[in-house]
């Protein structure tokens, strides 16, 4: 697997009589190849599972489209995961008491039957809550049906994480031979879980991390890889939530860089993007940089579409908001300026024993168990050793 990181500094004047925050806002949201940069990625690329020829065209694309742009210097960088995994022929048929067909998609990295499984019982187990696994009674060699609800907001979508684990180990403790999860998707959607402007006082490095999704294998590997680093990287910022407006911005627990950080996001009070909040949430690719103990600016969104479509067949480019998503680019472009020129530093790089309190204030240790990390922390083997 690959890991894509690049590197761009911006640089020239501000046109006459114009601010250089209301030039680098207006260019930003032109955007001129957007509409092109999309349909290639999703049209022509497509679904992007790491270790996949997909995913080697996509990392070509992007180096060539940073090259066309006019970066510094462009770079690709390795991850090693243990295996690969595409979608196979999954097919579902009930046959008793009633014969119909079952639309259904595997879990990525799930291993393929030898062989066609048949005369299988199917077993409701409710919400796959322990009561509900106790309730089903015998469940050896069966398949546990687990019921969900219709995803609608971030906290759903968290849930659904963190319930996958203990739910699947208590399925395995019952002997059931597979789960099958209804979909929390309407309408039978299927899903997986899986320049021109002065030069900056610092160097903006732009980074396109694969393997997110299989426990940010991609960003975690960039943080090893660059630990010597680390004490110079100023803040990570992210956006992974579609084109739902941007309405501010999760500090990770960091308290310290609120004030600064109003100061800097008070030119853009147009976007209506300055709402900060202190809360600290695992499962995108900033979490290894905050276990490093350096500043994260999560983007907080609306849901918009999101949760609909998410990891759907129905997630297609139509479904972009292109005005939302210019603005999008206008707020990122002018944030990662703002704190890449700014004199001072927007927060200093914690210690072991400050990430340590920040995990327990910001009750990270859950998610942390919950998403099966806990122990690499812990052991010291991800995030800072001291």
């Amino acid at each position: 697997m690959r890991r894509l990181a690049l590197w761009i500094c911006l640089a020239a004047s501000a046109a006459a009589g114009q601010s250089a925050t209301d030039k680098l806002l207006q260019e930003a949201q032109k955007a001129p190849t957007l509409e092109k940069d999309l349909r290639v990625l999703t049209d022509e690329i497509g679904g992007r599972v790491p270790g996949t020829p997909a995913m080697e065209r996509a990392v070509q694309w992007s180096v060539d489209a940073f090259k066309a742009a006019g970066a510094d210097s462009v770079n690709t960088e390795k991850a090693r995961i243990a295996s690969s995994w595409a979608e196979g022929n999954t097919q579902v048929e009930v046959v008793s008491p009633a014969p119909f067909h079952v639309q259904a998609v595997s879990l990525t990295w799930t291993a393929p039957s030898v062989s066609p499984v048949q005369g299988r019982r199917v077993i409701d187990v409710g919400f796959g809550r322990e009561q509900d696994f106790r309730k089903a009674g015998d469940l050896k060699g069966a398949i546990a049906l687990v019921h969900s609800t219709v995803m609608k907001s971030w906290d759903d979508l968290f849930e659904e994480y963190f319930r996958q684990l203990p739910l699947i180990a208590a399925a395995k403790a019952s002997k059931a031979s597979a789960v099958a999860f209804i979909s929390t998707r309407p309408h039978d959607l299927l899903y997986r879980h899986i320049g021109s402007f002065t030069e900056s006082r610092r160097t903006i490095r732009f980074a396109l991390f694969t393997g997110q999704e299989q426990g940010t294998l991609g960003s975690w590997a960039y943080v090893r890889d660059h630990r010597r680093e680390l004490d110079n990287v100023v803040a990570m910022l992210t956006w992974d939530a579609g084109t739902g407006r941007t309405t501010g911005f999760s500090v990770g627990g960091r308290k310290d860089i609120v004030d600064p950080l109003t100061r800097l996001l008070a030119p853009i009070k147009q976007f209506d993007a300055g709402t900060l909040t202190t809360d600290a949430t695992l499962g995108t690719d900033h979490v290894d940089f905050l276990l490093e103990g350096v500043p994260t600016l999560v983007a907080n969104q609306e849901e918009a579409n999101y949760l609909i479509n998410y990891h759907a067949s129905s997630d297609t480019c139509d479904k972009v908001d292109l005005p939302q998503l210019r603005k999008h680019i206008a707020i990122a472009a002018y944030v990662t300026y703002a704190i890449a020129d700014s004199p001072e530093r927007l927060g200093l790089r914690q210690n072991r024993a400050e990430i340590e309190a920040l995990i327990r204030e910001a009750h990270l240790d859950d998610q942390l168990k919950g998403l099966d990390m806990w122990s690499d922390w812990e052991s010291g083997k991800r995030g800072r050793s001291k």
